[in-house]
């Protein structure tokens, strides 16, 4: 029999399990009913434990590795000097670090499940009335948020559940493709959050149609170019528009009107902020925010990319989109038409959206595993054969 489980693999999935789950509670109304700062710290020590456990049975120590973790630290130092409090990109580069010899395929498996649970237990109190169904008014639409703490969160995490789902059946019948977007457009009927239905139904479409006509991605040229290197591509081209924004041009401002305001908002943030190599303290102020307290001014900038390069950096956008490539990479490698397609719409997704380095919503940065901790074949095999469980 296969032994597929080993102590490491259980550590870690144990503490991505607990940490992704409470996270995720945090962007729900469930986080009112919980002690969630007290969870959140807690959880946070429990997790270090675990991955520190993980790390020592491993028995795996190389010069690479320990830069790897010197990467880490140097992606925690960014986010420290910035103040931001969240620790969020610190957990994200540590779980990366430690997923090098887990297979992918069970974190996945366990994203499934706690996105899901998570999903269907905010839907399911909020129509039993136990957590609230806030309704967003902005003017000429009205938005329900059907117990999350913003109304476009809902939707992003069934986009992510229907991603993750395709990744671990690698290829999907006509009538799975119809009821996950049945399930979208449902969610989209009340929050009419346009960017997640605009991903979710071509990735679909091209994975359904592509999958009936190919056994999967050719390891070629066009294959590299165009999921290797889409994170490169995606990245350049939000930044550009963004910057070189032109109010007198109409295909901007037709545009901007698509886009509902993004690009000139990254401009103004642009030339508000400016770029600096190890980032700098912004204030972000979203729609939640203001919603709690209409006082305040909106600044915030809906593209993961500039987001982050306005915030963190250019060294640290360039580590993105080094682990972005790697990722690619692996993904061409493995022929997976659900995974590359994944990645590709993740980034397009990314230009219009700030989440991407938000873990709680999906593993697919953990690819990057060994890029900051290269483990090797032979040495996982020995440990995988001292520690398994069937």
């Amino acid at each position: 029999m296969k032994m597929k489980y080993t102590r490491s693999n259980l550590l870690f999935l144990t503490a991505y399990m607990l940490w992704i789950t409470v996270t995720l509670l945090k962007y729900t109304y469930i986080k009112d009913l919980l002690p969630m700062k007290d969870l959140l710290l807690y959880a946070k020590y429990v997790v270090y434990v675990l991955l520190i456990l993980k790390f020592a049975d491993d028995g795996i120590y190389q010069i690479r590795s320990f830069l790897g973790v010197a990467v880490v630290f140097f992606i925690g130092y960014i986010e420290y000097s910035v103040q931001d409090t969240t620790v969020n990109l610190f957990m994200l580069c540590i779980f990366i670090y430690s997923a090098a010899n887990v297979d992918f395929d069970d974190i996945l498996k366990v994203s499934l499940f706690v996105e899901i649970l998570v999903f269907a237990a905010a839907i399911g109190l909020c129509i039993a009335g136990v957590i609230p169904n806030g309704v967003w008014d902005e003017g000429v639409r009205h938005r329900y948020d059907l117990g999350f703490v913003y109304c476009t969160f809902g939707s992003h995490l069934m986009l992510f559940i229907t991603m993750i789902y395709c990744c671990i059946r690698k290829k999907i019948t006509l009538l799975e493709s119809m009821v996950l977007a049945v399930l979208n457009i449902w969610l989209y009927y009340y929050n009419d959050t346009k960017t997640d239905i605009a991903i979710v139904i071509p990735f679909l479409l091209c994975l359904y149609v592509w999958g009936r006509l190919s056994k999967g991605v050719s390891r070629n040229l066009a294959s590299r170019f165009l999921f290797q290197y889409c994170g490169v591509f995606s990245a350049a081209a939000a930044i550009a528009v963004q910057f070189f924004y032109n109010p007198v041009l109409q295909f901007y401002v037709q545009l901007n009107d698509l886009l509902s305001g993004r690009i000139l908002l990254g401009n103004r943030a642009i030339e508000q902020y400016g770029l600096t190599l190890l980032g700098q303290r912004i204030r972000w102020i979203g729609q939640g925010s203001i919603r709690k307290n209409p006082a305040l001014v909106y600044n915030y900038v809906d593209c993961s990319f500039l987001k982050y390069l306005l915030n963190y950096g250019i060294i640290f956008m360039i580590l993105l989109l080094v682990g972005l490539m790697y990722i690619g990479k692996k993904a061409v490698e493995s022929g997976e038409l659900a995974l590359c397609l994944s990645l590709l719409f993740l980034c397009v997704f990314a230009m219009v959206d700030a989440e991407l380095c938000v873990l709680a919503f999906h593993p697919f940065l953990l690819k990057a595993g060994e890029l900051l901790n290269p483990v090797t074949g032979g040495d996982i095999d020995a440990n995988r054969k001292n520690h398994s469980f069937e």
